[in-house]
């Protein structure tokens, strides 16, 4: 009877160490391969002792497309999560490419708890995660040069009001420059216009995206739904389906709170326990703009919703930073429930559900 094998597979820029052991731990076979999944299958097929049980890598930008493909060819591949698997690796003490290798190989065999498997994401979530995360930084880009124009023009005396629309905008800073010159500061029409086409790109950009996520928020069912939640916009609604992908991973809809890092960590010895800050594990990105809804929530003057109402009260015990937590936290739930049962949002029942967790929600700090 063939005995299975483990592989570890430490995965680089150009080229890719594997580790095969058996169920005794023992090294039956390793070697070096090109970084290419075709390469790579035909290296790991022709080792010793097959069946493969189990191909363990870590999780990185290199790793998920090769698991893709690696996949695509018949081999079991199982990533696992980067922090947890370096903290096993870093106990060999030589940190090599082989002993890598061989440790990846031997948490695939044992199956720590401490050491969970990663979801990897189809090739389409990950293309519309990456479309949200450029988006994010095209923001700040653009948020940091529209400073630095306000800045120069301050520098010299000037004041700049905000404007959304891009030609009032372009007016209002020529004529704020050309106003300076005439005052007798010095012209700094030229870096003025330079920094200005910088910022309309920045914009045209930002914009056109935007529209194309709302439509494709609008069309997609799991988001469209989602946007019927207050506070709840299109870039929120994907950026927390692409998050989640699938549901049912979650047994209960309030596991998606500590994934996403938004449940304070606990410190337990003897008699003493002590709740500190949000773990702040999981994906920021989704994180960052569950804290934006539930601040918009927070703000909104237009509409008195039950949620609002319960972080409101909970902002008079603990503080408005703890109740935007709180409510992010709330919206995920909400938004997990919505999706595992097919239902649309009820105002009431998201309220009933919210004041049985007012206690544990107190201890979370933004």
């Amino acid at each position: 009877m063939p005995v299975p094998i483990w592989i570890g597979l430490d995965v680089g820029d150009r080229t890719s160490r594997f580790a095969a052991i058996d169920s005794q731990m023992q090294l039956v076979g390793e070697g070096e391969e090109e970084t290419d999944p075709d390469r790579l299958a035909l290296a790991l097929q022709s080792l010793p002792d097959t069946p493969i049980r189990e191909i363990a890598v870590e999780a990185s930008s290199l790793s998920i497309h090769l698991s893709h493909r690696l996949r695509a060819l018949g081999l079991p591949v199982a990533v696992y999560e980067a922090r947890r698997a370096s903290r096993y690796l870093k106990l060999r003490g030589n940190k090599t490419d082989r002993n890598d290798a061989k440790g990846l190989a031997e948490i695939a065999k044992l199956r720590l708890p401490s050491i969970p498997r990663v979801h990897v994401k189809s090739p389409e979530t990950h293309q519309l995660r990456a479309k949200l995360l450029l988006r994010t930084k095209l923001t700040r880009q653009k948020v940091a040069c529209e400073g630095m124009l306000r800045a120069l023009i301050r520098l010299h005396g000037g004041r700049l009001k905000k404007s959304k629309s891009e030609t009032a905008y372009r007016a209002a800073v020529m004529a704020e420059a050309a106003h300076l010159s005439a005052c007798g500061q010095p012209d700094i029409s030229k870096e003025v216009a330079a920094l200005l086409d910088i910022c309309m790109a920045h914009r045209r950009i930002v914009n056109l995206m935007d529209i194309e996520l709302a439509e494709r928020a609008a069309v997609n069912p799991v988001c469209s739904a989602f946007l019927a939640v207050p506070g709840i916009g299109p870039i929120c609604a994907l950026s927390f389906y692409t998050a989640i992908e699938d549901p049912t991973r979650f047994e209960a809809a309030s596991d998606v709170g500590p994934y996403l890092g938004l449940t304070p960590k606990t410190s337990q010895s003897g008699k003493s326990r002590r709740s500190g800050r949000i773990s702040r594990a999981g994906n920021r990105l989704t994180r960052s703009h569950l804290n934006m809804a539930a601040g918009v929530l927070l703000r909104s003057r237009t509409k008195d919703h039950p949620l609002r109402s319960w972080a409101l009260k909970l902002a008079e015990r603990s503080g408005r930073g703890k109740a935007r937590t709180a409510l992010a936290r709330r919206l995920a739930v909400t938004l997990l429930a919505m999706w595992k049962s097919g239902k649309p949002f009820d105002p009431a029942l998201a309220a009933s559900r919210s004041h049985g967790i007012i206690p544990a929600l107190s201890t979370a700090n933004p």
